[in-house]
C-alpha cells in the first residue's frame, strides 16, 4: 500500500511539474498586465501579457507584449514605445483576426500637459519567436 501510494504521489508531482511556466520571465520588465484574447464566436485564442520597461526619456516610455498561445506558450513578443499618457494596454481580436493593443490606463495627471496627445490602438501581427 505505502508503494502504490509513493508512486501516485509521483507521478502527480511529475504531472505537476510540467504544466509549469513561468509567465514573469517571459521579459524583463515589470509585468503590468495580462488577459485573455477571444475571437468573435467566444473562442480562446491565446492571451496577452503587457510588461513596462518605465521611461525611455521625458515624452515616451517603453512597453513589451508577449503573446501566448491556449496553452502559454510564447508565439510573439516585441518591444515598443508609446507617449506618457499611457500606463497599460488592453489586447482584443476584432473581427479581421488581428490582434489590437487599446490603451486602457491613462496617467490623467499628464493630460493637461501643452504637448499631450492622445494615445492610439495598436495592430500587432504575432510572428513567430526565434
Amino acid at each position: 500500500m505505502k508503494k502504490i501510494t509513493l508512486l501516485m504521489f509521483g507521478l502527480i508531482q511529475t504531472f505537476a511539474y510540467c504544466q509549469t511556466q513561468d509567465l514573469a520571465s517571459l521579459a524583463s520588465g515589470k509585468n503590468i498586465g495580462m488577459n485573455a484574447l477571444f475571437d468573435t464566436k467566444d473562442n480562446l485564442y491565446g492571451y496577452v501579457s503587457i510588461y513596462s520597461y518605465g521611461n525611455t526619456d521625458k515624452k515616451t516610455q517603453k512597453f513589451e507584449y508577449v503573446i501566448l498561445d491556449k496553452n502559454l506558450n510564447p508565439v510573439a513578443n516585441k518591444e515598443f514605445e508609446a507617449g506618457p499618457l499611457v500606463s497599460n494596454y488592453f489586447g482584443y481580436v476584432d473581427f479581421k483576426g488581428q490582434i489590437i493593443l487599446r490603451p486602457s490606463d491613462f496617467h490623467y495627471l499628464q493630460a493637461f500637459a501643452k504637448d499631450a496627445a492622445a494615445p492610439v490602438s495598436m495592430v500587432i501581427d504575432p510572428k513567430p519567436i526565434p
